[in-house]
């Protein structure tokens, strides 16, 4: 069976029923990948910040395996590992409205927007031998906040699992330090606070969890910081 059908800028096309039903099947698909995702979290800092959570995703699932310190393989086939990611944006004030000590009488929304930028988080969970991607996916589905939460600190971030490994030869402290050390994404150089490198590592969270800042707020005085001739200390000019 045929019939006229038009398209686009092409009228009176000759197209069968099959052929329809693909077209429309793929600007269906076309439509449902340009969906825009909505964020099932957004968080507003008392400094402004707002940042939105997008939903927590499966990047694959495999076995798993690598190489110890000595050199030898390792594996473990009865479980398997899920890569998780997360994307979180962030969008800042276009100034900072209020501190500890000051006050505002307008809303940091009436300043408008200043920079914004996107981290993408990934962290892994192992799961049963055999478990499809689909599985992982269909799990997350029902949670109602999933999250990947980040923690920050001065030393290399542990847990349990890391001393097992340690003891167990599979890696070393060092090589931790290496895998954790914060970098610029764009230029791939260590990133510092207050002139030291950090170390940055991501968790899973079946439950909401806010981000984990550990690191030490060394506190200078403006006369070192200018002995110092720190650049992020700003220089008054006395008004003649």
């Amino acid at each position: 069976m045929t019939l006229d059908f038009h398209c686009g800028f092409v009228w009176g096309a000759s197209l069968n029923i099959e052929t329809i039903s693909k077209h429309f099947l793929i600007m269906a698909k076309e439509t449902e990948k340009q969906k825009p995702v909505k964020p099932i979290k957004t968080v507003t800092s008392t400094e402004g910040i707002i940042a939105s959570y997008m939903p927590v995703t499966v990047d694959n699932v495999g076995i798993i395996e690598g190489v110890r310190k000595d050199g030898t393989p390792f594996s473990n086939p009865n479980v398997f590992r899920a890569q998780l990611r997360q994307v979180v944006q962030k969008e800042y004030p276009a100034t900072r409205v209020e501190t500890k000590m000051r006050s505002n009488i307008f809303a940091a929304d009436e300043f408008g927007s200043g920079n914004a930028y996107e981290e993408k988080r990934v962290a892994w969970i192992p799961v049963p031998k055999g478990t499809s991607k689909a599985e992982v996916e269909k799990r997350l589905a029902q949670l109602s906040n999933p999250t990947l939460y980040r923690v920050l600190d001065d030393e290399p971030i542990l847990d349990s699992s890391d001393d097992q490994a340690i003891k167990n030869g599979l890696i070393d402290i060092q090589d931790i330090a290496e895998n954790q050390l914060a970098i610029n994404p764009e230029t791939e150089e260590p990133l510092l606070f207050q002139g030291r490198t950090f170390f940055r590592r991501v968790f899973f969270s079946k439950n909401w969890k806010n981000d984990i800042d550990n690191r030490q707020h060394e506190r200078v005085s403006v006369a070192d910081a200018v002995k110092a001739d720190d650049p992020s200390v700003p220089r008054y000019q006395v008004a003649q």
